[in-house]
């Protein structure tokens, strides 16, 4: 039961560590459109942003 708790908790703290850096980046886009607080095309979760080619060419 312990273990199982533990992964419980470590999910729970990954889903909000995501769900934070989400909201940092669209209130960023909010106040300032254009400026990339994270790396640019380091963050998954805004489309055109980043992008993954098969062949490992360079992203448009």
């Amino acid at each position: 039961m312990i273990a199982n708790n533990a992964w419980l908790t470590a999910i729970v703290m990954a889903v909000i560590l995501v769900a934070g850096l989400v909201m940092v980046e669209i209130v960023s886009n909010l106040v300032a459109p254009g400026v990339e607080v994270l790396a640019p095309h380091q963050t998954p979760f805004i489309g055109e942003s980043w992008c993954i080619r098969a062949d490992g060419g360079p992203c448009p």
